[in-house]
């Protein structure tokens, strides 16, 4: 205690807690200010921008088009980036069946890794690469979720990370409500043919404040987006 590498713990009685004295310090002045070029179903990305080292939730009802969402988003920037698709529901059938629905796209022109994944995220996440996380799912104490993803945070350097989790039908978060909106600097909400932009942090124009934005969609041959209408304000 005397030499500062330990201090009694706040709420037990009799116990220490190791102090941490390590620093990372941030060199913003040699941080690159340019955004990532990142292309989004329905022209999202007309709206929005994101950074390296970016966290991206979209939160959807059950059969919302969580998957289908995740798996455009590849396609769209699969020459672009090394991609990892992290899946908790597919093996390898599952997903063939679900790629070949794509008529755009042949089987053999996906690029991008596929693993099996349901947990511990954050040990194999690529730091610098382009995550799809599909999705993390928590059975009890909900509020973990947000230190998992805080985990997967941690672990990213110049990638980026896009994480799907369940959201309840008519709620406003996703399960472990709160708690998954601290690390993401977008966060998308998806329920009853629509997608809601829940909260951005970085505008592609700043003269629009896309939050609370929300348009309206129709899922043709359950692969493409079809956009009903334009983005408009809740």
């Amino acid at each position: 205690i005397k030499k500062g590498l330990v201090e009694h713990h706040k709420k037990d009685n009799g116990k220490y807690r190791r102090v941490d004295q390590r620093r990372e310090y941030i060199d913003f002045r040699k941080a690159s200010s340019e955004s990532l070029f990142v292309k989004f179903p329905l022209d999202l990305h007309e709206l929005v921008k994101l950074y390296p080292k970016n966290i991206c939730i979209i939160a959807g009802e059950p059969n919302a088009g969580k998957t289908t969402f995740l798996l455009n988003l590849i396609k769209l920037n699969m020459h672009e980036y090394p991609i990892t698709y992290y899946s908790s529901e597919m093996g390898d059938t599952d997903l063939r069946v679900k790629l070949e629905l794509f008529q755009d796209v042949l089987l053999d022109d996906w690029k991008f890794k596929a693993e099996e994944r349901s947990s511990n995220f954050a040990d194999v996440i690529e730091p610098n690469g382009f995550n799809v996380i599909d999705y993390m799912e928590i059975h009890n104490e909900h509020y973990r979720i947000g230190e998992w993803i805080r985990d997967v945070f941690d672990k990213l350097d110049k990638g980026i990370a896009f994480i799907a989790i369940q959201k309840k039908k008519g709620a406003s978060e996703g399960v472990g409500g709160m708690t998954t909106l601290e690390k993401a600097r977008l966060y998308l909400t998806m329920g009853g043919s629509r997608v809601t932009i829940a909260k951005c942090k970085s505008f592609k124009d700043p003269a629009i404040n896309p939050n609370k934005l929300f348009t309206k969609f129709k899922l043709i041959g359950g692969t493409v987006f079809k956009q009903e209408g334009d983005w408009e304000y809740e």
